[in-house]
């Protein structure tokens, strides 16, 4: 009877240690995100104002507009370290009232009035 429980409690406990290395796994697997998923919305709400590129408008980039829930994605196509030019850009996507909008189910920037 003893022995049944020994064998019982490693098979629980092997069973414990897959499903962690199967999560891990899983949870480090690169998603893969289309362009029309990325900007895909149906309201103004839905979008977001994000970095353009590498630099952004303090390094001489731009912005431009995503889906918000793919905001974390987005900021991980870029390598953490980069040199930039230490210059403000003054592309129209860099102004105040450049903001996220909804166009035909695609986020963009468009100017606030």
């Amino acid at each position: 009877m003893k022995k049944k429980w020994i064998i019982l409690l490693i098979v629980i406990f092997l069973a414990i240690i897959l499903s962690i290395v199967a999560f891990m796994l899983y949870k480090n697997k690169p998603i893969k995100v289309s362009e029309q998923e990325l900007y895909y919305c149906e309201q103004d709400f839905d979008c977001i104002k994000v970095t353009a590129e590498v630099c952004g408008c303090n390094n001489g980039g731009t912005n431009t507009a995503i889906n918000k829930n793919y905001t974390e994605y987005w900021m991980d196509q870029f390598p953490e370290i980069v040199n930039c030019i230490m210059v403000m850009s003054n592309h129209w996507t860099c102004e105040e009232n450049a903001v996220p909008k909804c166009v035909n189910n695609r986020c963009q920037l468009g100017i606030q009035e």
